[in-house]
């Protein structure tokens, strides 16, 4: 419990943490809406039909790369698989499962 905080670092993205997933220890793939309507940081259902746009973040050096969709996706249920180098993930209002390949 003493050390909560001590690794906290600022993103700069605005996204909810369900929409990222760690791909190695200082790599992390986030899915940041588009465009977030007022009051959707309380209550993310606020940004239910938002699109979103896939980040590569290098934790030790702060930078964020755009890493194509290949789509228009509201994603959800995002995972990295390392043994294939791919990102997979659901859309909140289509059927299916997608992937990335890095």
């Amino acid at each position: 419990g003493d050390n909560i905080d001590n690794n906290r670092q600022m993103l700069k993205l605005n996204t909810w943490p369900e929409k990222c997933t760690f791909a190695e220890n200082n790599t992390l793939f986030c899915a940041v809406p588009r465009d977030l309507p007022q009051g959707a940081g309380i209550l993310p259902e606020v940004a239910a039909n938002s699109l979103d746009d896939m980040y590569k973040i290098d934790l030790k050096s702060g930078l964020k790369t755009n890493v194509s969709l290949g789509g228009d996706y509201n994603v959800q249920n995002i995972s990295y698989d390392k043994t294939k180098n791919k990102i997979y993930f659901t859309d909140k209002n289509l059927n299916g499962v997608y992937e990335i390949n890095l």
